[in-house]
């Protein structure tokens, strides 16, 4: 047995491969297809995919109402837990307020001009309406309007300025009148 050399190897190659015909000049590559445009879907999911079986169910947004606390009061309430010169925690009572309530509630005190401002300063936009202030906070703390959340801590960065209060729970709107 003889061990070929490479250009033999390649002759006997070719002579068992019919000779193939000669290559046309290569044409030019078309150009790419344009970058598609991600504003609108393209025609197969213009359509609509099936629903994802996995997804979690579609649920109308709810309305959320305002979780508020009377933080005004702040400066009488007593520490929570370790407090020093630097500031502390103190807990205040979270209440909830029904929209439909709160509007149902400024008609029949006839304050319904004052509502804009109000629901205003329940969404944390501005301080509430000083003549509204001290009813709306009684009625809120009988029970008679709104929901008792519960207690949340309030910590506050120093000894004697109440005005900066700080929560982790980010739903609490801070009530104080003008």
């Amino acid at each position: 047995m003889r061990i070929l050399e490479f250009k033999e190897f390649k002759n006997l190659l070719l002579e068992d491969e019919p000779a193939a015909p000669p290559a046309p000049e290569a044409a030019p590559p078309p150009p790419p297809p344009p970058a598609p445009d991600m504003a609108i879907p393209p025609p197969d999911m213009a359509a609509g995919l099936p629903p994802d079986p996995n997804a979690p169910p579609v649920t109308p947004a709810a309305t959320t109402s305002p979780k508020i606390i009377f933080i005004q009061d702040a400066e009488n309430k007593k520490w929570f837990g370790a407090h020093d010169g630097q500031g502390g925690v103190k807990r205040f009572t979270q209440y909830e307020i029904d929209p439909e309530a709160l509007t149902k509630w400024l008609e029949v005190h006839k304050m319904e001009s004052d509502k804009d401002l109000v629901m205003a300063a329940l969404a944390g936009r501005r301080d509430f309406p000083a003549n509204i202030y001290s009813e709306f906070k009684e009625e809120v703390k009988d029970g008679l309007l709104g929901v008792d959340k519960g207690t949340v801590d309030i910590t506050f960065d120093s000894d004697d300025n109440f005005d900066n209060p700080s929560s982790d729970n980010l739903e609490v709107v801070f009530l104080r009148s003008k």
